[in-house]
């Protein structure tokens, strides 16, 4: 787990060093939490990462047959839902997919979903930085 969150804060900051700006993502969801109470804020954090694990990395696992036609298709799906709007935006949510793919392919859906709250909490606590 510890290895895959590192993989992942290592390619958001090699991306961010070599590109400038933001993904319309993560502006979005800067202004929302700029003007959303604390507590609903994260809760809505904690419940998206959840429902989205349980639906790539479980229900839509689930339906596909193929190990690798799971791990690329739920990758690639969810960098579609995170709305890619640039190459470095497809790039990191590109990888951030892959890595929880990896991480359904070689453990579960609940590991999956627990690097996918650790990321978040990351990235949110850097954000009141």
């Amino acid at each position: 787990m510890l290895v895959s969150l590192g993989v992942m804060v290592s390619t958001a900051l090699i991306m961010s060093a070599i590109f400038s700006g933001c993904a319309v993502n993560q502006e979005t969801l800067v202004t929302v939490q700029d003007q959303a109470p604390m507590l609903p804020f994260i809760l809505f954090l904690l419940n998206a990462s959840v429902v989205e694990e349980v639906f790539y990395r479980e229900v839509l696992w689930g339906v596909l047959s193929q190990p690798v036609v799971q791990f690329l298709l739920t990758s690639f799906l969810f960098t579609l839902a995170h709305h890619p709007s640039s190459l470095i935006t497809w790039g990191l949510y590109g990888s951030l997919g892959l890595v929880l793919g990896l991480v359904r392919l070689k453990a579960d859906c609940f590991t999956s979903t627990l690097v996918h709250l650790s990321w978040n909490g990351i990235v949110f606590f850097l954000s009141l930085l």
